[in-house]
């Protein structure tokens, strides 16, 4: 399960940076109270994503196309992201199409081979490590746990679970960004969202102890030049052990 947590933790590090931090090369171990402190936050939004999730009842076509479709404001790109964890520095690319419904995130420590790999395609999420011989594949599903706010469609649903609020904007690559606030879990964070793709952020633990607040930024948007369609095709001939929806953990 650890495999399948870390990649939902790097596909949307800008809102779980918290647990990231923990498990990334070079961070340090957390004091026992600061521990503790998460893990009452992480009850505490445990119990806000089952009522979350009660809420939104059964998914059907008009709840996928809430979050999913149309995500972007543009068709397709490439967003480059650097990541400032402490001591470690994450490199994350973000090739997207079909206006974001389609997505392959590529995450980097300190090397030009991506540590792990995270496909949006088709409903579903595949992910996979560098060294592992198989991919997991799990049914994507809308909310706190494997999905971000859709930034061009905020819905009073995802307001509410998200607790979003609108604050300063900022100027991003020579691009005018929307400011949110959003709270997921022990993190409070703040992201910049231009034509509804985040490009820069940070965020902050609540209740732990000396919280480093941890930001990251777009180095790079290209919307010109085509994606390449390798981008979002695993290493040859690696299987995939499939998920069913009930068996996602939920983190």
């Amino acid at each position: 399960m650890y495999r399948l947590q870390n990649a939902f933790i790097l596909l949307f590090l800008a809102v779980s940076v918290i647990a990231c931090s923990d498990n990334q090369p070079g961070s340090e171990t957390a004091d026992t109270t600061a521990r503790t402190d998460t893990n009452a936050a992480d009850t505490s939004f445990g119990q806000k994503l089952r009522s979350y999730m009660s809420e939104m009842g059964s998914l059907d076509s008009s709840t996928f196309r809430e979050w999913l479709v149309d995500r972007y404001g543009v068709e397709s790109g490439v967003v480059d992201l650097s990541f400032n964890l402490g001591k470690a520095t994450v490199r994350q690319i973000r090739y997207f199409t079909d206006h974001g419904s389609r997505e392959a995130i590529y995450t980097y420590y300190d090397s030009d081979t991506a540590a792990s790999v995270g496909i949006l395609e088709d409903g579903h999420l595949t992910v996979y490590e560098v060294g592992d011989t198989n991919a997991v594949r799990v049914p994507w599903t809308p909310g706190l746990p494997t999905a971000l706010p859709n930034f061009s469609n905020l819905t009073d649903r995802m307001r509410r679970a998200y607790e979003i609020e609108s604050i300063e904007p900022r100027t991003v690559l020579g691009r005018e960004c929307t400011g949110y606030s959003l709270v997921r879990g022990p993190a409070v964070s703040k992201v910049w969202v231009w034509e509804g793709i985040m490009l820069a952020g940070e965020s902050t633990a609540t209740g732990a102890v000396d919280a480093e607040t941890i930001t990251f930024s777009a180095t790079r948007v290209d919307t010109e030049t085509p994606v390449p369609a390798e981008k979002f095709r695993l290493p040859q001939g690696m299987p995939v052990d499939v998920m069913e929806a009930d068996e996602v953990p939920v983190f």
